[in-house]
């Protein structure tokens, strides 16, 4: 996740929300909480598909998914 300097922001936090299949595989990005600067929102989304997909939920883990709620950060 790399943000470009923006000159004049203090600080942006948006979080999405989010599922990870048993496979690894990200599914239902919901943006939960926006930064009201949407391209700090949309780099956010960005940096989330392209870890997509992740590692596969372990098999101790009963679910079919997990349902993650992740914050993005930027203070320069």
């Amino acid at each position: 996740f790399v943000v470009p300097r923006m000159p004049g922001i203090r600080s942006l936090e948006t979080i999405i929300y989010f599922r990870i299949d048993r496979k690894g595989r990200i599914h239902n990005i919901i943006l939960e909480q926006t930064s009201q600067h949407p391209v700090f929102d949309l780099t956010a989304q960005r940096a989330l598909n392209a870890s997509n997909p992740l590692p596969p939920l372990p098999d101790a883990y009963e679910e079919d998914f997990l349902g993650v709620h992740f914050s993005f950060e930027y203070s320069p």
